[in-house]
């Protein structure tokens, strides 16, 4: 019963020293940096941009989904956002400074109207809900 506890003993401490080893070895180091805040919706009909200020100067500009909002930094502080195709996708801003905000970017078609037009030949046909 001893050898048992002795074996299970230096496992778990062969083990301890491995991983204690890595970190102290930097190699197991974690880095933190600042987390990215989420800051709202930003909302852009299909085929329009928009400008968006910020109020510090942009270091790196993420967005998910490319096809769906196009993103351009025009100046430091000036990002043009140009809707590509209906959809949602998200946008993240870094600044120099390393505060970073995320954004939920919504494009739609907008109010538009379809016209449907036609000859009705039947009797019996009709159009619920209008």
């Amino acid at each position: 019963m001893t050898f048992r506890h002795t074996f299970i003993f230096l496992i778990v401490f062969i083990s301890v020293l491995c991983v204690c080893n890595n970190t102290w070895a930097g190699r197991g180091k974690i880095r933190i940096s600042r987390a990215t805040i989420y800051k709202g919706d930003i909302k852009i009909k299909l085929g329009e941009a928009t400008d968006f200020k910020t109020s510090r100067d942009v270091k790196s500009i993420a967005v998910g989904t490319d096809a769906i909002a196009d993103v351009l930094a025009l100046s430091p502080r000036l990002i043009r956002i140009v809707g590509m195709k209906p959809g949602e996708t998200n946008l993240i801003i870094r600044y120099s400074d390393g505060y970073a905000e995320e954004f939920h970017v919504m494009v739609n078609k907008g109010y538009t109207v379809e016209v449907i037009s036609g000859i009705n030949t039947r009797d019996s046909l009709s159009l619920s809900g209008w």
